[in-house]
This record gives C-alpha cells, sequence and structure tokens, in this order.
C-alpha cells in the first residue's frame, strides 16, 4: 500500500477541508514560480495550461510534463529546505497527513500557501477554480471546471438507465484496503453506474480480513494498486478482477472524467 498515501488524502486537516484557502502572506496577482505539492494540483495547474509556472513537484508527480523539475518531498513529507531553495511565489497544498506543519512554517517564512482539499467531486470543482484564480487565469479555471461538469453529468445520464454492478474497490491488497462510504471511488461509483459492496463498512478507507472480503457479493472487484505490493487471490474471485489502467481512479483531480470513463467502461462493458 506504499503508494497509496501520496495520492489519496485519508486524513483531513481539521475543520479545514471544505474550501480552498490562503494561508501566509498574500501571493502576486500572477505568481510565476509555483511548486505543488500533489500530483492531483500539478495536474490541475497542467489543465489550466499553466505548467510553465512551475518550478517543483512531489516525487510522485509523474506527468511527462514535469519530468525534468525538481523534487521537493513527497506528500506527506516534504521539504521545507527543498521548498525554500526555489523560491516560490506561491506553494499549492493538497491537506493530508503529515504536511500541516511544513506548510505552516512555510507560510510564517514569507512563502503564499494556497491550501486546495481535492477528496470530493464538489471539492475538485471547487479547487480547480481557485488554482485558475490564484495563478490570474480566472476565466480558465470556470472553463475548465464546466467542461469537467458536463461530461460528469453525460457519464450520469449514461448511466441512468443501466443496472447498477456491485462493485468492490481495492487500494491495497496487503493489509487489504478498500473504498468504504464517502470515498472517492464511492462517489464515482454512483453516477458511473455502480453499487459500493462496502458502503455499509466503517471508515472511508477500511482495512478488511480476506475472509470478510469474499463475503461482500461484488460482481467487479477494481484493482488500483497498479501492482504496487503482492496481489492475493481470493476463492471467488476468480474473472472478477479488474486491473484500473491509470492512476487517475486513486488521484481525485482534475483527471476525474478520465477516472469515470473507466469506471463505465468497467461496469458496462463499453465506453460512455
Amino acid at each position: 500500500m506504499r503508494a497509496l498515501v501520496p495520492i489519496l488524502a485519508l486524513v483531513f486537516w481539521p475543520a479545514l477541508a471544505e474550501a480552498a484557502y490562503f494561508l501566509g502572506p498574500q501571493a502576486p496577482a500572477s505568481p510565476r514560480r509555483v511548486v505543488t505539492l500533489a500530483p492531483s494540483i500539478t495536474e490541475i495547474v497542467l489543465a489550466l495550461g499553466e505548467g510553465e509556472r512551475l518550478v517543483g513537484v512531489t516525487r510522485y508527480d509523474d506527468a511527462e510534463a514535469v519530468r525534468h523539475l525538481p523534487r521537493v518531498g513527497g506528500f506527506v513529507d516534504p521539504s521545507a529546505e527543498a521548498i525554500l531553495r526555489l523560491r516560490p511565489d506561491l506553494l499549492v497544498v493538497q491537506p493530508g497527513p503529515g504536511n500541516r506543519e511544513v506548510v505552516e512554517r512555510l507560510a510564517e517564512l514569507g512563502i503564499p500557501v494556497l491550501v486546495v482539499p481535492l477528496d470530493t467531486l464538489d471539492e475538485i470543482l471547487v479547487g480547480v477554480e481557485a488554482v485558475g484564480r490564484a495563478l490570474g487565469r480566472e476565466a480558465k479555471g470556470r472553463a475548465l471546471r464546466a467542461r469537467i461538469e458536463a461530461r460528469i453529468e453525460a457519464i450520469r445520464a449514461r448511466a441512468a438507465d443501466r443496472p447498477r454492478v456491485r462493485t468492490l474497490v481495492v487500494y491495497g491488497w496487503q493489509p487489504l484496503v478498500v473504498a468504504g462510504p464517502g470515498s472517492y471511488a464511492d462517489e464515482l461509483l454512483r453516477i458511473a453506474g455502480g453499487e459500493n459492496v462496502a458502503a455499509k463498512l466503517r471508515g472511508t478507507y477500511p482495512t478488511i480480513p480476506a475472509e470478510h472480503a469474499v463475503r461482500l457479493p461484488a460482481q467487479r472487484v477494481i484493482d488500483t494498486t497498479m501492482e504496487d505490493g503482492a496481489k492475493i487471490d481470493l476463492p471467488g474471485w476468480e474473472g472478477k478482477v479488474v486491473r484500473a489502467r491509470s492512476r487517475a481512479l486513486v488521484r481525485p483531480g482534475p483527471r476525474v472524467v478520465e477516472s469515470l470513463e473507466e469506471l463505465f467502461e468497467i461496469l458496462h462493458g463499453e465506453r460512455p
């Protein structure tokens, strides 16, 4: 489950995971040196067509456009020293476990910080606009949000009259971690025509025993691990397990449409 933590924000900053907000001094109207602390944030900047502003990203960023950029640590362990060396005039952060102390210290040292929660569809849409505004590209942010919303609604409408497919989404095999109630995948499944068989478990991303998992009435089991860690074969799951093609399903952000398209295809056997 090593790759799960930097992608999904499993723990939120208390009382601060509702809307984007600033810390530290006022940011420039059009910042030129931007550092991002999550791949999802990087992907928003790229989707806005503003990738030339990026001067640093995390070790987990895999977009081709940022492969040449300096790395500033991870999602949960960003390096304040590496960030300060890059002299950013804007730091954009997805709140998560472990990064709060470093981020608040950087704000105290004079780095403008935009904090952008991205763990629900509403937060993603708000976050897209917030990043656009922070970069001085408000119109681009609104336009990108509108395109994402339109595609989401088109997929929702396409799936509305399909039979619900009982589905389990796996984030890690050892231990077995799945998408529970209120998780990002739980929300996407409902839109794409699925029913989350783990929706009655406790916790957003619960760890469950294998013997419990095999009793869940799943018709599809979606493996999002991208072969990170050893997969386990469970009785009765033969022919049900489908490997996700990309990390979009575990990376809330502007690729949400890609996530929904892949889910729709897995559940219904055709592209939306």
